[in-house]
């Protein structure tokens, strides 16, 4: 066993979610050595209940009236004394606390559809924490992206101080992973069995090395810029994938994707919602790392509120073709949302034989109207002898915003009135893995993560840095930045967890 002496006699500040209802008021919750104290938004106090006596828990306020009220809470910050001795620690396990997380939308998903696809079992609420927000039913802890410091481990290879990259729960709580050792070395997989019917990409964990986080030169920005943009960077360049031969369909599970399917050498691609980083990650890898002569796309229409944040593409270096990268860029434009139909028709210029329409997070009234241009643009234009276009409709990501039942209800018939097909990044990354083997896969996921970084290939993007789990800088504020939609189009959140 190593323990780090750090653990020892300090707080842990946890984040409670509500399960089915995240858009409403916060309501604090802090834990004394003695007592629980519930606090408004405003500071002022609503209950407090002692450990001692174990009376009423709301003994200054309607029972009733409190349970509504955190019925409707956004979010829960938490604060709770560490044990003097920690529980032991188990076999093939690590203890780490979160260091450095990022918060996106995302995040708002993970909440949204927790239940149906497992993330809230990937961090289940502490028993220790206080009625009613340990019921795993009812509450839950958002995870997140981002790396956590090794506090104990079991496993000789993963000393005491390493970093590990993966997936954390929003606060500063030390947790136990479970791993297993993956192919490359350095690779984990989390074991534990309330993790079972978690999609694989969420088990993943890499180590690094104790400095990850250092602050000297630029290692804090690219940390911040690696866990807010790497995962969904990785969804663009499986996106690539699809379109590669062999490819795979985006939605995984051996689903019926032909060599035409995956074929976009005679197809033009429309990116809507185009400035998100998953939208920015896949425009890259169409310039820098892909032969648009041989394999198209014929053209790149981006379609966003800040197209003046994406990266224009400069032709290409001769040590950048040595490096495997693209040799022929593909026309690209990026407009404005006002100028969809114009940019659908400079699209429909190169003769297209099939359009994709790329689903990054729009509006479905967007959306609509992309299909609509296509077809009247083209339909106008056939009798010049321009066939219609197929269209193909891939959803990739959900609007930057909390959905109500109704309009969840609406989107999920979206997805089939419009035969929209949905793309799952975690099984088409393990057909990925299981066709090039792991070493090729993470070698070239890491060479073309390197080049775009150092290109500074996702064009404009602004970190907001954040500290802590309470108060607005912390994880508390940042979250309701997001439900309330308050971050520009190409800002994103990174919080420093290590450094309250």
């Amino acid at each position: 066993m190593f323990l780090s002496p750090a653990y020892r006699g300090q707080l842990d500040r946890f984040i409670f979610y509500p399960r089915f209802q995240i858009n409403f008021t916060t309501v604090d919750l802090h834990v004394n050595d003695n007592y629980f104290e519930w606090a408004s938004v405003t500071g002022s106090r609503i209950g407090r209940f002692s450990h001692e006596d174990h009376g009423d828990p709301y003994p200054n306020r309607n029972p009733r009236c409190l349970q509504a009220q955190q019925r409707k809470t956004r979010h829960l910050p938490c604060q709770h004394s560490r044990p003097r001795r920690p529980r032991p620690l188990g076999p093939s396990s690590v203890r780490a606390r979160p260091a450095l997380i990022s918060l996106s939308s995302n995040n708002l998903s993970y909440a949204r559809l927790g239940a149906q696809l497992h993330w809230w079992e990937a961090y289940p609420v502490p028993k220790i924490a206080p009625a009613p927000y340990n019921n795993p039913k009812e509450w839950g802890i958002v995870p997140a992206w981002g790396y956590a410091r090794v506090l104990e481990s079991r496993i000789p290879s993963i000393p005491v101080g390493a970093i590990l990259w993966g997936f954390w729960p929003t606060g500063s709580h030390a947790v136990d992973v479970q791993l297993q050792p993956l192919e490359p070395a350095g690779h984990w997989r989390e074991v534990s069995p309330q993790r079972s019917q978690l999609m694989s990409l969420y088990n993943g964990y890499i180590v690094h090395p104790a400095d990850r986080l250092d602050a000297d030169e630029a290692r804090p920005v690219v940390a911040g810029l690696t866990a807010l943009a790497r995962p969904l960077f990785e969804a663009g360049h499986l996106l690539n994938y699809i379109f590669s031969k062999p490819g795979t369909h985006p939605y995984g599970f051996n689903g019926p994707w032909s060599a035409e399917d995956a074929d976009l050498s005679t197809t033009a691609v429309v990116s809507l919602s185009a400035g998100t980083k998953t939208a920015r990650s896949f425009a890259w890898e169409m310039a820098r790392n892909r032969d648009a002569a041989a394999d198209g796309p014929r053209a790149l229409l981006q379609v966003t509120s800040v197209p003046d944040t994406l990266v224009a593409s400069p032709p290409p270096t001769p040590e950048f073709e040595d490096a495997g990268g693209a040799k022929t860029l593909p026309p690209t434009r990026s407009v404005l949302y006002s100028g969809l139909r114009s940019g659908v028709e400079w699209v429909l210029e190169s003769r297209p034989t099939r359009v994709v329409l790329l689903d990054f997070g729009v509006k479905p009234a967007v959306l609509l109207s992309a299909v609509d241009a296509i077809k009247t643009t083209a339909a106008a234009a056939d009798t010049e002898g321009v066939a219609v276009p197929q269209v193909t409709i891939i959803a990739i990501g959900g609007e930057s915003k909390v959905y109500s039942d109704a309009e969840m209800k609406v989107y999920a018939s979206s997805i089939e009135a419009l035969g929209k097909i949905p793309m799952n990044a975690s099984d088409v990354r393990d057909r990925a893995i299981d066709a090039l083997g792991p070493d090729d896969y993470f070698e070239r996921l890491n060479e073309a993560w390197g080049r775009c970084v150092t290109e500074k290939g996702l064009g404009e993007l602004e970190l907001l840095w954040f500290r802590g789990v309470e108060g607005e800088k912390g994880v508390d504020g940042a979250w309701q930045a997001l439900c309330e939609r308050r971050l520009a189009a190409n800002a994103g959140i990174v919080v420093r967890l290590d450094q309250e």
